[in-house]
């Protein structure tokens, strides 16, 4: 019958090799996600590029972030420089700045030297936010300042994670002023992950008054959290600060866990009082081996 579909006709062989296509597409993308070695993605590599996907854009991109992901930045960028046509998206990119800042091996400034070579395609949110926390460990003020500049070119220096990210950038490098300014024209005050940003800065670069007195401000606006208490027990241990350390306990009755009861124990110690610190090891209902460590140095 003219026009019938049969297993010799053209259409229907077209149609068996976009079924037969798609089904590959669908089992390489599966396997890229799942990937968890080296060994195991250069495989995947072979058969994306036996099946001709080697040329898509979108498989490019997945496949860096394959490489990215498991810590192998050189390998990520050599699959990005034979990539045939621009990538779709920032994805690819920021999981190499990621892995460079995550890997053991390398430089938290190799995140910023590759971000300077590679021009981005639409960069994001979270573009910056590594990049920033990159500065911070190089404690390189003018390269964070660049950062801030790019955003406020981008208008993205008001989005949450990449202003939370400039304001524990400019508290880590001690530019207390530059940290004060940006707080005070901040539009998520009442979000404490600001507030967690400046106040663990402020302690990661050693200005607990400071810290301790942002954790007090804090408390008129919104509610502390996990990280904000854990920051601000490391501050009273450096200053010896032991009445702030018994009214966080007192605040957090019936919900200390294991992080939070440690960081008490490891408080407590440093302020000199190992009955406390005895006290809250023996209520709680879970420890692990950093809450025994904590526990062991304080009655040593």
């Amino acid at each position: 019958m003219p026009g019938q579909l049969t297993i010799e006709s053209p259409l229907f062989k077209l149609l068996l090799l976009l079924i037969t296509s798609i089904s590959e597409s669908s089992t390489i993308l599966h396997l890229l996600q799942s990937c968890s070695s080296l060994q195991s993605l250069h495989q995947i590599h072979a058969r994306i590029i036996k099946s001709q996907l080697d040329h898509s854009p979108s498989f490019a991109s997945k496949l860096v972030a394959t490489a990215a992901r498991l810590h192998a930045p050189t390998l990520a960028i050599s699959i990005l420089l034979r990539s045939p046509d621009p990538l779709p998206d920032p994805f690819a990119h920021n999981s190499i700045i990621n892995s460079f800042l995550h890997s053991s091996s390398s430089s938290p400034l190799l995140s910023l030297l590759f971000f300077s070579l590679f021009p981005i395609p639409s960069p994001n949110s979270h573009t910056f936010p590594p990049l920033l926390k990159a500065a911070a460990l190089s404690h390189s003020l003018h390269l964070g300042s660049a950062l801030h500049a790019s955003l406020l070119k981008l208008s993205l220096h008001s989005h949450l994670h990449c202003h939370t990210a400039l304001l524990s950038f400019y508290a880590s490098c001690g530019d207390s002023l530059s940290a004060r300014k940006l707080f005070d024209r901040s539009p998520h005050r009442n979000n404490v992950a600001v507030w967690n940003a400046i106040i663990s800065g402020f302690v990661k670069h050693g200005r607990s008054h400071d810290a301790l007195e942002f954790f007090r401000l804090l408390l008129l606006y919104t509610e502390p959290d996990e990280i904000t208490f854990i920051s601000v027990l490391a501050v009273c241990s450096n200053l010896g600060a032991l009445n702030v350390v018994r009214w966080i306990e007192n605040a957090l009755k019936g919900m200390i866990n294991v992080k939070i009861g440690t960081a008490l124990v490891d408080a407590f110690s440093k302020c000199g009082s190992v009955e406390d610190a005895r006290r809250v090891f023996d209520g709680m209902p879970e420890r692990n081996v950093m809450t025994w460590t904590v526990m062991i140095q304080c009655i040593m």
